[in-house]
């Protein structure tokens, strides 16, 4: 069973600077999370798997739609870190603050779960 966390905001004394540098440190994650897709969808696609295993190719083909959504929702997040970036240079907006970083919140934890389904299923793969 995946246990989900519930965000919790902990930023009502930040500076503004605090904020920033969140936002730089979420941009480098997203980052990192492209290079990491990338890397997944390429194993999915092109890793010798056996033939004979029982609907391999459909849930092959579930996870990398699974990641395309993954790095569509990660381009649409970085947007918005970036339009925030320059918001809370001009208007401090706390509220919008904590949103964005609810839906990060929310995205890192469906996305470890999706890795450890993948990794879940091509560990199983590699022991049959």
């Amino acid at each position: 069973m995946k246990s989900i966390i519930k965000y919790r905001g902990f930023n009502r004394n930040k500076s503004v600077d605090e904020l920033l540098y969140n936002n730089i440190l979420w941009l480098h994650y997203f980052n990192f999370i492209k290079v990491e897709i990338t890397f997944l969808k390429q194993l999915l696609k092109e890793y010798p798997f056996k033939t004979n295993i029982p609907n391999l190719f459909e849930h092959i083909q579930l996870f990398i739609k699974d990641l395309d959504t993954f790095e569509n929702h990660r381009i649409k997040i970085i947007e918005n870190i970036t339009s925030q970036n320059k918001q809370l240079k001009t208007n401090f907006n706390l509220a919008a603050f904590e949103d964005l970083a609810e839906e990060i919140s929310d995205y890192k934890q469906t996305y470890i779960n999706l890795k450890n389904n993948i990794y879940e299923y091509l560990r199983g793969l590699l022991i049959s």
